[in-house]
């Protein structure tokens, strides 16, 4: 060793970490060191105008400075691979440890920021989704620390906060869990949240038919409480959001690796033995599910008085039941082809009302209603009608293509492209309604005037649109 090394490593335990406030902050009320290693957060960082000095820190530290001001704080990253600075209004650090399990299993752990997906469209979900949280921040700072920022929960005066927002925690040898971000904020940023890692667990069980019949295939979603509150009860009504999701394999038997927690929702189904939903406190012993037969729906499609083979049949919501469901997947059932007869059974989903949308295999749809069903109807023979012909003449079409969608104000739109026919553009229209109509020009859409027709289902004369393209073009 060169007395020029020795010199440099006695100087960096002599110099303390200093620097200056970056540009663009204000003068901080407070600074700390936050050391990549698991050491506790120095507070004792001084400030003096716009220049700071953690005596108790040398030089070379890995780790970052955060700047913690009124109602804000700011960070930058020094010694480490983390680039830029940051701002942001609460910051906090996690650390973890190997609660019941072990220091090795702490390896290739994660924390991520989630939130719910709230549909706006439908607000009386209870069954979400996750999606990432943008205005949370997590930074690596060792093996199991990290450094976590971001906004207050306020869902009216910044929507993108989220009070049931979340961090989870995950690796392949510890159990998945959640940590409230809401509760991060209402601490001192040297404060560190100490996060107990715990063993996995697996749930796992089986699905049957009402009649014991095997459910391979059927589609198992597990959801777990979206309250993390220690003492939330569970009714019907709770709040849910998606864990993970599996199949029933060929044994009739399903499992989720790297449980933790509970209570949790289970909800199974096939598309033809039904449906189940139950709630399980912890996974331990096996759960046996059995399957309810969903509702079905049989008929004829004819077409000139002829039984109409390959036509898709599928159950399509109301618009008003769509929005006030708890969760859309309840709704979605598959769909059936009727065969060389016409004839078709198709399932519907339990005391919903909505329509069959019988689709032909050259373009053709018809729509039949459907009251709430809860066990077998027949709704007899459809007659598939003949496809409405349109024609539209274009001005200044400059070889442009017209299309159209709808029917509008149902769910099951279906899209239209127009021919040509002399100097018309003929639309064959499976249905009548309000049809929306856009030009597709040069692989470009372009808006028409009118942008919305409404198509008898009598015969109708030519209409005229003209196509809005923009000045420059």
């Amino acid at each position: 060793m060169t007395l020029a090394w020795i010199v440099w490593i006695a100087a960096q335990a002599l110099w303390p970490l200093a620097g200056e406030v970056p540009r663009g902050l204000d003068v901080p009320s407070r600074v700390l060191f936050v050391p990549a290693e698991d050491r506790p957060v120095d507070a004792g960082c001084d400030v003096h105008a716009r220049g700071w000095i953690c005596a108790s820190v040398a030089a070379g530290s890995r780790g970052l400075v955060v700047f913690v001001g009124q109602d804000a704080i700011a960070w930058m990253a020094v010694g480490t691979d983390v680039r830029g600075a940051s701002a942001a209004s609460w910051g906090r650090v996690i650390q973890v440890l190997p609660g019941s399990a072990t220091p090795a299993d702490l390896r290739d752990i994660d924390l991520s920021p989630w939130k719910p997906d709230r549909p706006r469209l439908r607000p009386h979900t209870r069954q979400f989704r996750a999606t990432a949280d943008d205005g949370v921040r997590v930074v690596r700072l060792s093996r199991s620390r990290f450094w976590v920022s971001g906004r207050v929960a306020d869902p009216v005066a910044d929507p993108v906060a989220d009070p049931n927002a979340f961090l989870l925690l995950e690796g392949p040898a510890i159990g998945s869990q959640r940590l409230p971000t809401a509760r991060l904020p209402d601490e001192p940023a040297e404060q560190i949240v100490y996060l107990d890692a715990t063993l996995p667990a697996t749930l796992q069980g089986d699905v049957q038919g009402s009649r014991g019949e095997n459910a391979q295939g059927a589609d198992i979603e597990l959801m777990e409480v979206l309250d993390m509150s220690p003492d939330v009860r569970v009714t019907d009504d709770t709040q849910v959001i998606h864990r993970a999701s599996t199949s029933v394999s060929a044994d009739g038997s399903f499992q989720f690796e790297r449980v933790t927690g509970g209570p949790f929702r289970i909800s199974a189904r096939h598309a033809w033995l039904g449906r189940a939903v139950l709630w399980a406190t912890a996974a331990g012993s096996p759960i046996s599910i059995k399957l309810t037969p969903a509702p079905r729906v049989t008929g004829r499609v004819l077409r000139q008085k002829l039984p109409l083979a390959g036509a898709r049949v599928r159950f399509v919501p109301d618009v008003a039941t769509w929005a006030a469901t708890a969760d859309p997947i309840d709704l979605v059932t598959a769909e059936a082809v009727t065969g060389d007869e016409g004839v078709f059974v198709v399932s519907v989903p339990l005391s919903r009302s909505g329509t069959l949308q019988i689709l032909t295999t050259d373009g053709g749809v018809v729509r039949v209603s459907v009251p709430e069903v809860r066990g077998e109807l027949s709704v007899g023979d459809i007659a598939v009608p003949d496809r409405l012909s349109l024609l539209i003449r274009v001005i200044d079409e400059g070889g442009c293509d017209l299309v159209a969608a709808g029917p509008l104000g149902a769910l099951g739109l279906v899209m239209v492209r127009g021919t040509r026919v002399a100097e018309f553009h003929q639309l064959d229209l499976p249905e009548a309604g309000s049809w929306a109509l856009t030009a597709e020009c040069a692989d470009e859409l372009v808006p028409v005037e009118p942008a919305i027709i409404t198509v008898a289902a009598d015969s109708q004369a030519p209409v005229d649109v003209r196509i809005m393209r923009p000045p420059d073009s």
